[in-house]
């Protein structure tokens, strides 16, 4: 009995030192994201281009969070034929994280439709 006990506080403390370091993670992930792309694309320099993907990936938070879950998911389903399926998930991540720097750093706002004088 006492053993059993032991091994389950061994799982809680595990689990609870996994989410602490998926939570230390979050951030971190967030400032690479796009910062390779601004690098290149944009010019930045290395710190300034995680400031600004840590700012972008926080404005679409929600966003970002659905998409790691589909995305990990997809992955769980890739690795299901012996791993194959990667080979149509990488140029799938790759591809939405490309749209996904478009939309968040180069989409600019439609202009407003010129409106014609009355009269």
């Amino acid at each position: 009995m006492l053993l059993l006990m032991v091994r389950m506080v061994r799982i809680l403390v595990l689990a609870l030192a996994l989410l602490v370091a998926l939570a230390l993670m979050v951030p971190l992930l967030a400032a690479y994201w796009f910062a390779p792309a601004l690098v290149v694309m944009h010019g930045l320099g290395p710190v300034e281009a995680m400031k600004q993907s840590f700012a972008g990936c926080m404005r679409n938070f929600v966003p970002f969070l659905v998409y790691g879950i589909v995305m990990t998911a997809f992955a769980m389903v890739a690795a299901i034929p012996l791993g194959l399926g990667f080979l149509v998930w990488i140029p799938l991540a790759v591809a939405s994280t490309y749209a996904a720097y478009r939309g968040i750093f180069t989409v600019q706002a439609a202009p407003a439709p010129a409106v014609a004088p009355i009269g």
